[in-house]
C-alpha cells in the first residue's frame, strides 16, 4: 500500500503539537462524539445525552425544505433544533439529500441501467434552484446549525444516481450558496461507505500485482457480509471487481477524491461498521489519496456501529468492539465520530443483526451503551496517540498536552490472555483499571516502574492519576 498511512502515523508519534493544530477542529466541528438520529426513536436522546454524545446527525431532504418552488418550510428542523438540539445542549449536523422532487430528474437514466431507488437522490434539474435552496436553508439556521454533510454515501446505487462529475458539480454550488449565506459554515462532503472500501482496496492491490494478498483482504474484509462475498480464487475476485457495481464504486471514488473536489469541502466523512482489524486501511486509503492528490482535509466517521450479516452479535461483543474501533480511530487523529445505535422505529424493517444501545421497547440499557459511555468519560480534546505496541496484543498511549505525559492506555490481547508490561508514565503513580463497559476493576497505587496486568480480548482502560493530585 502507499505511504499515506504512515505518514499520518509520524505525525501521530512524533508531531503532537503539530497534529493537535493540522487535526483539530479548525472547521466549527461539534465536538467530538455524536449520534446519527433516523427517526423519532424512544429514549434515544437522553440515553446518548447520559452516554457523553456532543452532536446530533439528520439526514433531511430537499422536498421537506421546499415542497414546491421558492416555498420555504423549516418547521420540520426547527422543531428537531427546538425539541432536540438546544434544551440538551447539543449541536447538529445535517445531511443534505436532493432526494426525488419537483427539482430533480427523477427520470435520470443510472450509470448502473436500473430505475431509482425510492431513497436514492437524482441530480437537480437546475443547479441555480438547489444553489436557492441551500442558501436559504444555510441563512435560516445560521447561529443554529452550521454544519452540513452533503449527500449520503454517494458512491452507492441507493443514494446518489448522478455522475461523479455531477456530483463533483453539486458541491461545488453548495459551497458557493452556503459560504454566501454563513461564511463560517463547515460542509462535509464525500461520505464514503464500508461496503466500498472493500472494493477499493483490494483493487489496489491487484494493481500492485499482490493476488494473493487481494484475496486474503477481501475475505477477511467481507466477513461479516453475505457468504457469497468469499471468494476461492483470483478470477471469482475479479468477477466482483469486474461487476458494474465494482467499477462504478472504483471510478466514483478516485473520481471525488481529486484536489478539485476537495476545495469545495472542508472535511470528508464515511462510515464504519465492519471488523475493527481493517480501520486502519481504510483510513490509510483516504489519507493516501489525498496525499497522491496534493491536499489535507480532516476525515470524520459520520456513521460508527458494529455488525454481522451472518449471526447476531452479543451485546458484550458489540460493546468491545466499539471500545476497540474508537480507539483506533482516535489514535488516527479523527476527532469526530458519530455513534449509529440502530434502533429503528421509522423504517417498515428493523436490522435485528445491528446492535442497539438500549431496548427499543422498555429502553433498558445494553453494554454497548456503556461501552460509548465508559469512551466518552475517559477521553478530552486533547488526547493523542502516542504509539501502539505488541505482537500478540494492542496497546494504544494516549498523552495528554495539557499534564505532559500519557493519561490513558487502552490494551486488549489477540487472541489468548496474556500478561502485559505497561511502564507508569512519569508524574504519576496510581492506575485505575477499568472495564470496557466501565466496571473499575482495580487500583493500583505506589507505581514506580512497571505495571504488569493481565488482558484477554476484552479491552482494559488504564487511567493513570497522581495520588496526591487526586482532583486531576
Amino acid at each position: 500500500m502507499r505511504t499515506g498511512l504512515n505518514t499520518l502515523l509520524a505525525l501521530v508519534l512524533f508531531s503532537a503539537p503539530i497534529l493537535a493544530v493540522m487535526i483539530g477542529q479548525p472547521y466549527n466541528l461539534p465536538g467530538m462524539f455524536g449520534v446519527y438520529q433516523l427517526g423519532n426513536e424512544p429514549y434515544l436522546i437522553e440515553r446518548a445525552t447520559q452516554a457523553g454524545i456532543s452532536s446530533v446527525v439528520r439526514q433531511y431532504r430537499w422536498e421537506q425544505i421546499e415542497p414546491e418552488q421558492n416555498l420555504f418550510r423549516f418547521k420540520v428542523i426547527d422543531d428537531w433544533y427546538n425539541e432536540v438540539l438546544e434544551p440538551n445542549g447539543l449541536a447538529g449536523m445535517i445531511i443534505l439529500r436532493t432526494g426525488q422532487c419537483w427539482a430533480t430528474d427523477n427520470a435520470y437514466d443510472s450509470t448502473l441501467g436500473e430505475p431509482l431507488h425510492e431513497l436514492a437522490s437524482a441530480p437537480p434539474l437546475d443547479y441555480d434552484d438547489y444553489y436557492n435552496m441551500v442558501y436559504h436553508l444555510v441563512d435560516h439556521l445560521k447561529g443554529r446549525i452550521n454544519v452540513f454533510v452533503i449527500e449520503n454515501d454517494p458512491v452507492t446505487k441507493y443514494s446518489w444516481y448522478g455522475t461523479p462529475e455531477e456530483f463533483i458539480q453539486l458541491t461545488a454550488v453548495a459551497r458557493e450558496a452556503a459560504r454566501a449565506a454563513n461564511h463560517r459554515c463547515t460542509l462535509i462532503g464525500n461520505k464514503l461507505p464500508a461496503m466500498g472500501f472493500g472494493y477499493l482496496i483490494t483493487r489496489d492491490l491487484v494493481e500492485e500485482g499482490l493476488i494473493d494478498e487481494a484475496v486474503e483482504f477481501w475475505n477477511g474484509y467481507y466477513s461479516r457480509r453475505d457468504e457469497s462475498f468469499q471468494v476461492s480464487s483470483p478470477g471469482q475476485l475479479m468477477n466482483w471487481l469486474d461487476s458494474d457495481f465494482g467499477l462504478w464504486v472504483v471510478n466514483f471514488a478516485n473520481t471525488i477524491m481529486m484536489r478539485d473536489q476537495a476545495e469545495n469541502l472542508d472535511a470528508m466523512g464515511f462510515n464504519y461498521y465492519l471488523h475493527y482489524d481493517y480501520i486502519e486501511q481504510v483510513v490509510g486509503w483516504m489519507y493516501d489519496r489525498m496525499e497522491e492528490n496534493g491536499y489535507y482535509r480532516p476525515l470524520l466517521d459520520l456513521e460508527h456501529g458494529v455488525k454481522d450479516e451472518r449471526e447476531i452479535l452479543s451485546d458484550m461483543t458489540a460493546a468491545e468492539e466499539l471500545i476497540k474501533g474508537y480507539t483506533i480511530i482516535q489514535s488516527l487523529g479523527i476527532r469526530q465520530v458519530s455513534w449509529y445505535p440502530f434502533a429503528i422505529d421509522s423504517l417498515s424493517h428493523n436490522y435485528e443483526y445491528l446492535k442497539p444501545m438500549y431496548l427499543l421497547e422498555t429502553g433498558e440499557l445494553l453494554p454497548p451503551y456503556y461501552a460509548m459511555r465508559t469512551f466518552a468519560e475517559h477521553f478530552d480534546f486533547y488526547n493523542y496517540c502516542s504509539g501502539r505496541y505488541g505482537d500478540d496484543y494492542s496497546r494504544y498511549s494516549f498523552e495528554n498536552i495539557e499534564k505532559g505525559h500519557v493519561d490513558l492506555d487502552i490494551v486488549w490481547a489477540d487472541s489468548l490472555e496474556i500478561t502485559v508490561a505497561i511502564p507508569y508514565p512519569p508524574g504519576t503513580n496510581l492506575a485505575l483499571i477499568t472495564s470496557h463497559t466501565g466496571e473499575l476493576l482495580d487500583s493500583i497505587p505506589n507505581i514506580t516502574d512497571t505495571l504488569m496486568i493481565s488482558v484477554d480480548k476484552s479491552p482494559r482502560l488504564i487511567k493513570w492519576k497522581n495520588s496526591g493530585l487526586w482532583c486531576q
